[in-house]
């Protein structure tokens, strides 16, 4: 039996934000998988938008992250101040 219960997150995380999404994890010990590359279908670039948002919006990568419900709010905190989420 399970001292501590495990939830498995599931984060979409853009393509270019991959290395830093990563870095966090590791700062926090966390076990993760990543998913495949994808891309978006409904992507479209307007006048407004600039080069970074499009390709922040086109490919993405789907994360598998397995943590407790204490590290999830800690995380949580980390990603909103660093803005990957």
């Amino acid at each position: 039996m399970c001292m501590f219960k495990k939830k498995r997150l599931f984060c979409r995380v853009a393509d270019m934000d991959t290395i830093d999404f990563c870095r966090v994890l590791g700062k926090y010990g966390l076990k993760f998988e990543i998913g495949e590359l994808r891309e978006s279908p409904n992507s479209k670039i307007t006048e407004s938008s600039s080069k970074e948002d499009y390709i922040r919006k086109q490919h993405y990568r789907i994360f598998t992250v397995y943590v407790s419900e204490h590290k999830a709010a800690d995380l949580q905190d980390e990603l909103m101040s660093n803005h990957l989420f």
